[in-house]
């Protein structure tokens, strides 16, 4: 279960970061040639969430080579800031449940509900990964009926399956 868990979460979390993280750098390689890797606009984090998005990279680079702690300390960090980025406080959680921690994990389940719930709408950009976030905070709370909302309203196609948990 451990490993499953640390496979999702650095999954999640990895996923985000390299979609949005290259920006118009030059790129040097051997023998002396220049290029430049472009992202599209919509893909890219401002001001706060790409702050945030600094915290989660290291912690997941943390949580890679085993050092749960420091990854937390990252983690609520970042979810102390002001931002729109879906996932962090399921993140969280989700390491706090992975380190035996159920009330925080339940809490921070809450949050990205209460996060996710209000930003949804707001950004069409990124509306499916809210609605993905959401979908799984409310089923780490066995809250079946809304996660089920949530796959049906945004149309996002998941299983999920109650007798595993």
């Amino acid at each position: 279960m451990k490993q499953v868990l640390y496979s999702y979460l650095i999954g999640f979390v990895l996923s985000w970061y390299f979609a949005a993280s290259v920006r118009n750098k030059p790129i040097e390689i051997d023998p002396p040639v220049q290029f430049y890797a472009e992202k599209s606009p919509l893909k890219l984090w401002h001001g706060n969430d790409s702050l945030v998005m600094e915290y989660v990279y290291l912690a997941t680079t943390y949580l890679s080579f085993g050092k749960d702690e420091q990854a937390l300390v990252l983690y609520k960090h970042a979810s102390t800031i002001e931002h729109q980025v879906p996932g962090v406080f399921l993140s969280t959680g989700t390491l706090y449940l992975q380190l035996g921690d159920t009330l925080n994990a339940n809490r921070f389940f809450e949050k990205e509900i209460e996060h996710g719930t209000r930003l949804i709408d707001t950004n069409p950009f990124r509306e499916t990964q809210f609605a993905t976030a959401l979908y799984d905070a409310y089923s780490f709370l066995k809250d079946f009926k809304n996660a089920d909302k949530i796959n049906r309203r945004y149309r996002l196609k998941r299983e999920y399956n109650y007798l595993s948990h």
